[in-house]
């Protein structure tokens, strides 16, 4: 099986953008794409693994919001679809972060938007800033209203 590179820093930060959309723990996430158990995930974020094309369709097979060519490499958005959030009807209610407590799940679509620019521009921890950066931009437009 085609695997990207190990060395992709980039790769983690966008599978867990797609397990946080999930609403879904990563063993939990793993078991529904069809993956025995979350190791396998583990060994992408230690950088052991990459991430195969086979696996990548898994995820997308299940999650076909998901723009294939965004996950393999950081190319594209993280949606099909930027016209439309659909996170609403994945996840109508609220969802919960381990860190945060409740999360809209719109605020999941504005961060996975984000998300790209940060991993270009090398931050640190870029999931972290890119809620981050969500928080900010919702607190300035509250403010403007």
């Amino acid at each position: 099986m085609t695997k990207f590179s190990n060395r992709d820093s980039d790769l983690w930060p966008r599978i867990e953008m797609v397990v946080r959309w999930s609403c879904m723990s990563v063993n939990a996430f793993a078991r529904h794409i069809g993956l025995p158990r979350g190791e396998n995930l583990y060994q992408i974020k230690r950088g052991n693994n990459g991430l195969s094309i086979h696996v990548a369709d898994m995820i997308c097979e299940k999650f076909p919001e998901i723009d294939e060519l965004w996950l393999l490499t950081g190319r594209n958005n993280m949606f099909l679809s930027m016209d439309k959030c659909r996170c609403r009807e994945v996840a109508p209610g609220p969802m919960y972060s381990a860190t945060s407590g409740p999360v809209d799940p719109c605020r999941l679509c504005i961060a996975g938007r984000i998300l790209p620019v940060l991993l270009q521009k090398e931050v640190c921890n870029p999931v972290g800033m890119a809620f981050r950066y969500t928080e900010d931009l919702i607190s300035k437009y509250q403010n403007i209203e």
